[in-house]
């Protein structure tokens, strides 16, 4: 038997370890975290070795290949391709949700994978 992954493909921001968000609780943190999603913005969890980490992805850049379904990336929305444009979207969300880029990696091109823990 062997354990199903997903790989996501973004840009972003990644950390390798739990993430502190201001006026978030242990208790609530997974689900406030990706209540934290917008028209912009997708966050969430990815794989790091055995411990999860923290992902924010610029939504247009986002994609997943849900166990290892085959996707096609022609139709990322690669808007001109405008890496200043897109790191102000991702560090005003930053800036807003308060959210400290200390012991983040990025804002960069990332591909993760993901398990259900």
């Amino acid at each position: 038997m062997s354990i199903s992954t997903d790989a996501i493909l973004f840009y972003g921001f990644i950390w390798d370890a739990e993430l502190e968000i201001p006026g978030i609780n242990d208790e609530e943190s997974e689900h406030a975290f990706y209540g934290l999603s917008n028209d912009e913005i997708e966050v969430g969890f990815h794989t790091h070795i055995e411990c999860p980490g923290y992902f924010i992805a610029l939504k247009k850049t986002y994609k997943c290949a849900y166990r290892g379904k085959i996707i096609n990336l022609d139709d990322v929305e690669w808007d001109g391709f405008d890496r200043e444009n897109w790191r102000g979207i991702l560090h005003d969300f930053v800036e807003k949700n308060r959210i400290d880029l200390s012991e983040a990696q990025g804002p960069s091109w990332f591909l993760v994978s993901s398990t259900d823990f």
